[in-house]
């Protein structure tokens, strides 16, 4: 992230006459949270969730756009390279495994499941991956200028008492039942030469050469997680990340890089503007900006060169290079340039196939092309939803806007047979603008709010999401905080619930256009947009998603939905209200400005029995045209645990089993929770043998 800095531009020079929506872009993004004190995002006069295409609901993926090569796929593998787990053939005692003078047992990476690509695969079998990680990494080094507070890290002087230390996180997190971390590998803003990979001389970073220690510390890590049986995403580039591009070795102006000529003479190298990253130069200092890309290159071939032989890994181009102030056009053009790179760099004689590629727009543009890219097999997104205002870009001044968040991305794909993430939304245990937000009985809680972080995360799993790498922090301000280990149970749940399901036959109801899914004929109302389906007793909307087995099956039939009502968060974290986000526009003679937070999350409106406010459920329901009995259970999200439970028989006149619902006809059956229930709730209906 995630500290996405949408700092305002000065574009006088691009275009002195662009207006910006009042309020909209008054306030920008500023460094890492030390406390709880985070600078507002731009936000967006827009409302995000316009688009009305009908659901497909049902319909199988679409065909699978890659190389079969990605597939976990028996027809096409033999026996011996379908899917063992990551530590298979793994000796923790021997250390970690080097790859620069690997010699052992060929490596097959893991991949994509052939029964159902939305999933990675182990054994020829679909799985879930989730975890928790915050922002840098645990590789990285705690300095001065970066203390990483509340985050992960290599301790180099007392690393067996270092709670944050590497060591002790990942057993924590595997003992929390958790399975994925993410690394960063070079950040564009980070002027730590401990953190870099590039070697220094005599006070010069020399981009053409490896800075090993750094490199280490990377391979420590990813062995430790394999050791563990963790997976790891290991995320090349973090464009607009650190803070300090002035100072970085990435820097022309900061004048601490050299780079050899095509004579070995070391000259002053660097990006003259952090922009050009990830935009291609054609201006006046093309020949300095576009020499960079030698050296991003050479991020990726080190980093590969030091990971291949891993199979617990998969690459990420970069996180968030599509910031505000870029075209998405030249971005995309810029990670497919960046793929290339990759493919090249993970071919070995003894790599079996290649590691999987994800990416991350943030951009609908920028996403339909990299989707439609057969070396991409994993789409990423962050936030629950993103949408700015349309601004001035680099390089060619086109307005754009930043309008793809994570569950944008589940619902505008949710036939795509790829895999799906979400790695970062809203920051636990952190709260204001940075952290999860709740309602409480009518009142802002002033806490972390597990429940919002808990619906953006179920809902997107629920709309078949695969990869969900959950923003948590280890502390707050190095403070233990309760929150921290209430969330890594939930999410440990979250993957022994999701485990349990038959992944590979499940197709899920998301679409843009928000149409129930077709076995809840009524009781359900289209996912909300701008205000609709206000309830003005609970102030708040019911979000959903849904999942299903196929309905015209005569056995194995399986029915899911996930609700949760809250509301979508407002700039400077307003409460949204019946009328929407606040008017910012104080002139009544012009329509009115009611800016939503850009990056965006849920605010949890949660209701306890005192409060005499409860959330009821009544659906009418269609299972399909054959006959079954079926287990109708209501479960409550925080720990999957029934709250009622009874049978249901379908297309049938009698029943003998007790507390048991006829359902004769076609025209469907209700099922109720009429007890009330505070916050979210699930509803399985399950197929009898």
């Amino acid at each position: 992230m995630t500290n996405l800095r949408l700092r305002l531009l000065n574009l006088a020079f691009l275009c002195p006459f662009v207006l910006y929506s009042t309020g909209s872009l008054a306030q920008i993004w500023g460094g890492e949270p030390t406390a709880d004190v985070r600078e507002e995002d731009p936000g967006s006069t827009e409302d995000p969730w316009t688009d009305d295409s009908e659901s497909t609901l049902g319909q199988d993926l679409e065909p699978f756009m890659g190389d079969p090569i990605y597939l976990d796929d028996p027809a096409f593998y033999s026996a011996d390279q379908i899917g063992q787990e990551p530590s298979y053939g793994y000796s923790a005692a021997a250390g970690p495994v080097r790859c620069t003078g690997y010699t052992g047992a060929t490596v097959n990476p893991v991949r994509l499941s052939a029964d159902s690509p939305r999933f990675l695969s182990y054994n020829a079998t679909p799985r879930i991956l989730i975890g928790a990680s915050a922002d840098a990494a645990c590789h990285f080094v705690s300095t001065t200028t970066e203390p990483l507070k509340d985050k992960c890290q290599t301790d180099l002087v007392s690393p067996g008492t270092n709670a944050r230390d590497f060591r002790s996180v990942l057993p924590a997190l595997k003992a929390s039942g958790l399975n994925k971390i993410r690394l960063w590998v070079a950040l564009g803003h980070s002027k730590d030469a401990v953190n870099s990979p590039f070697a220094q001389e005599g006070g010069f970073y020399i981009l053409s050469k490896k800075n090993q220690p750094y490199f280490d510390r990377l391979v420590a890590v990813v062995s430790k997680a394999k050791e563990l049986d963790m997976f790891v995403e290991v995320t090349f580039f973090a464009p607009f990340e650190g803070g300090f591009f002035s100072s970085s070795p990435w820097s022309w102006n900061a004048g601490k890089s050299l780079a050899p000529e095509a004579n070995g003479t070391l000259t002053q190298a660097g990006f003259t503007r952090d922009e050009f990253f990830v935009v291609k130069d054609t201006g006046v200092d093309a020949a300095k900006n576009e020499r960079m890309r030698t050296y991003q290159k050479k991020v990726i071939e080190w980093t590969i060169e030091e990971l291949w032989c891993y199979d617990n890994v998969f690459w990420e181009i970069a996180n968030e290079p599509e910031n505000q102030k870029v075209s998405p056009t030249f971005v995309t053009a810029w990670q497919k340039e960046m793929i290339t790179e990759v493919v090249l760099r993970d071919k070995r004689p003894l790599l079996g196939r290649p590691h999987l590629i994800a990416v991350q727009p943030f951009t609908k543009k920028g996403a339909t092309s990299l989707v439609a890219d057969p070396r991409v097999s994993i789409v990423n997104g962050h936030y629950t939803q993103i949408l700015t205002d349309r601004v001035v870009t680099m390089p060619a001044g086109a307005l754009e806007q930043l309008d793809f968040g994570a569950l944008q991305l589940v619902r505008r794909y949710g036939g795509l047979a790829k895999a799906l993430g979400f790695n970062e939304g809203k920051i636990t245990p952190y709260t204001l603008n940075a952290g999860p937000r709740r309602h409480l009985n009518g009142v802002l809680d002033t806490q972390s709010s597990l429940d919002a972080a808990r619906a953006e995360s179920l809902e997107f799993l629920f709309s078949l999401g695969g990869i969900l790498d959950h923003w948590g922090y280890l502390s707050k301000g190095n403070l233990a905080n309760p929150i921290v280990g209430k969330m890594r149970t939930q999410l440990s749940k979250m993957v022994t619930f999701m485990a349990g399901l038959p992944l590979a036959k499940l197709k899920t109801s998301a679409t843009e256009g928000g149409n129930p899914p077709a076995w809840i004929t009524s009781g359900l109302a289209k996912y909300p947009t701008s205000t609709a389906s206000w309830d003005e007793v609970s102030d708040s909307q019911r979000f959903w998603a849904a999942l299903q087995t196929d309905s015209s099956l005569a056995a194995g039939r399986l029915f899911l939905l996930y609700a949760h009502n809250s509301t979508r968060r407002c700039l400077n974290d307003q409460d949204f209200t019946k009328d929407g986000c606040p008017n910012t526009n104080s002139d009544p003679t012009l329509p009115p400005n009611r800016p939503y937070m850009a990056m965006g999350g849920y605010d949890a409106r949660v209701w306890t029995p005192e409060s005499g406010v409860r959330y009821t459920a009544n659906f009418t329901v269609d299972l399909g045209p054959k006959v079954g009995t079926f287990d109708v259970t209501w479960l409550r999200p925080s720990d999957f645990q029934p709250l009622k439970q009874q049978v249901l028989v379908w297309r049938q006149s009698s029943c003998s089993v007790a507390n048991c619902v006829t359902c004769t006809g076609p025209t469907g059956c209700t099922v109720a929770f009429p007890q009330g229930y505070d916050f979210d709730i699930i509803l399985k209906i399950s197929q009898r043998p």
